[in-house]
């Protein structure tokens, strides 16, 4: 068994970060970051966590904050223990300059990027993440402390006395707007997940014997989904208004009471269904906490119009899906007619950030647009396709041979939706 580090990141006044690779799956019974001093004092980054699945696909370790480290020169190194043995892996200087004066710096805050940085600031992005060493995939963390360099505005330009004329307004079509899809209109939306008439909540046919009162640890999933675990409205401070919280509240060891919401078992006939030619928009937030999996996605019923039996896939397509232990990762799926995609950007998929997601449904092309800008195509859709749309936060059991549960001492996880839109010509 081979155990490679694809990435360490120390912040000495913020979190660790450990990206670990094995050529085999195995459960770590303890991974974490040291940090040894000049001295060989032991100044360990805190928050080490258990019992974690360590493979192929990769596993993502993140801290909890630490008291800033003073001055000076440190070792940092990864370590993981397996079968009651300690293994550090290989270690990196770790440099400490002395605090920058307060003026010209910024405290990186939960959900900041480096572009939203610079144009709060007016300052280039791309001159912050140089003044600071930060190299692609330009990751920042809470906490960190951004030295900001001086910005020089360019003199206004001498007017042209003869201006030519002014460029055609852009098509809008690939913007990130999620309020407008030109040729569309609004046809069914998630304005309140506790209409009876438009969602149910705690059922679904996805999970064994339709519920509610269903669990699903066949698919690796720690969920009780019930009619009581409804989302609810809350005041979100990053958007200024209200919106719909998911919550997943623990009842066991391994056992969750999940919100699942969807249009299927709707009183009269079913429900809201999507078909090709639909567009789906929402803004999403993501949770921080690990065993976290939150998804919007849809779910066919069976004998469609023009198809008989059950849908290929069973008209299953994952407008996303996320796991906190992979933070910089949606995964996109058709499970219909084929096509899947990891998107990874760390400036636009982080916890805690809002983000605007369209998915276009098409006989020619299910076509993916995260903030406005295309990231994925996918084979279209057959003709026939219905399927209901799903909103949930599912959370990892310990089963899962790919994704860690939540810590023992997490009780409550959250998932923020907003938004959320279905589009017909």
């Amino acid at each position: 068994m081979a155990v490679t580090v694809l990435h360490l990141h120390c912040d000495p006044a913020g979190r660790a970060v450990l990206h670990l690779h094995s050529d085999t799956y195995f459960k770590a019974q303890t991974v974490g970051v040291a940090v040894r001093s000049s001295t060989g004092q032991n100044l360990d980054y805190p928050g080490n966590v258990s019992s974690v699945n360590v493979g192929p696909d990769g596993y993502i370790y993140i801290s909890d904050p630490r008291t800033p480290l003073p001055n000076g020169t440190y070792t940092v190194f990864g370590f993981y223990r397996l079968g009651g043995v300690w293994h550090n892996l290989p270690s990196q200087q770790l440099v400490v300059p002395p605090p920058p004066p307060a003026e010209g710096t910024y405290v990186v805050q939960r959900g900041d990027t480096l572009w939203g940085i610079g144009q709060q600031l007016g300052v280039p992005w791309e001159d912050i993440a140089a003044t600071n060493g930060i190299e692609e995939p330009y990751t920042i963390y809470p906490g960190q402390v951004l030295v900001i360099p001086d910005s020089q505005p360019a003199p206004d330009p001498e007017p042209d006395p003869d201006p030519p004329p002014p460029d055609p307004e852009p098509d809008p079509e690939p913007g990130g707007d999620t309020t407008t899809v030109p040729g569309k209109m609004v046809v069914f939306s998630g304005d309140n997940f506790l209409d009876g008439g438009k969602w149910n909540i705690g059922r679904s046919s996805a999970y064994p014997g339709g519920g509610p009162g269903q669990t699903n640890y066949g698919d690796n999933k720690a969920d009780y989904i019930h009619p009581t675990n409804a989302p609810s409205l809350v005041h979100d401070a990053d958007l200024g208004r209200l919106v719909w919280r998911f919550r997943a509240t623990r009842r066991g060891p391994d056992a969750w009471d999940t919100p699942l919401a969807t249009t299927e078992y709707v009183p009269g006939g079913g429900g809201f269904e999507i078909r090709p030619g639909d567009t789906m928009t929402a803004k999403l937030k993501l949770p921080a906490e690990r065993g976290a999996w939150p998804a919007y996605w849809t779910w066919g019923r069976d004998n469609p119009p023009g198809y008989g039996g059950v849908q290929p896939g069973h008209g299953e397509v994952d407008m996303f899906e996320y796991h906190p232990n992979n933070p910089d990762l949606l995964e996109l799926s058709n499970r219909v007619s084929g096509g899947g995609h990891y998107y990874r950007n760390s400036q636009v998929v982080q916890p805690g950030r809002w983000i605007d997601m369209r998915v276009d449904f098409g006989t020619d092309g299910v076509v993916w647009r995260i903030d406005g800008q295309h990231v994925f195509t996918a084979n279209g859709l057959p003709s026939y396709w219905r399927a209901w749309p799903i909103v949930n936060l599912s959370i990892v059991s310990a089963a899962n041979p790919w994704h860690p549960e939540p810590l023992s001492s997490v009780n409550t996880i959250d998932f923020y939706v907003a938004d959320f839109k279905v589009w017909r010509p």
